[in-house]
């Protein structure tokens, strides 16, 4: 009655948790940082930006 009871059956299976833990932290890190670095110029890309010079002549 005085047992913890574990959803691991093996320690083997709570290293491979774990692993699983870190694998896809590392994975939502990466991403995260891909997207962010890919973000901080889309306005500037060209496209449908007008030159300053030319103003807002609508």
């Amino acid at each position: 009655m005085g047992e913890i009871q574990t959803y691991a059956s093996n320690p083997g299976d709570l290293n491979f948790l774990f692993v699983l833990i870190i694998i896809g932290t590392y994975l939502l890190y990466e991403v995260g940082r891909a997207i962010l670095d890919n973000n901080d110029d889309d306005d500037m890309d060209g496209g449908m930006m007008m030159r300053a010079a030319d103003g807002a002549q609508a």
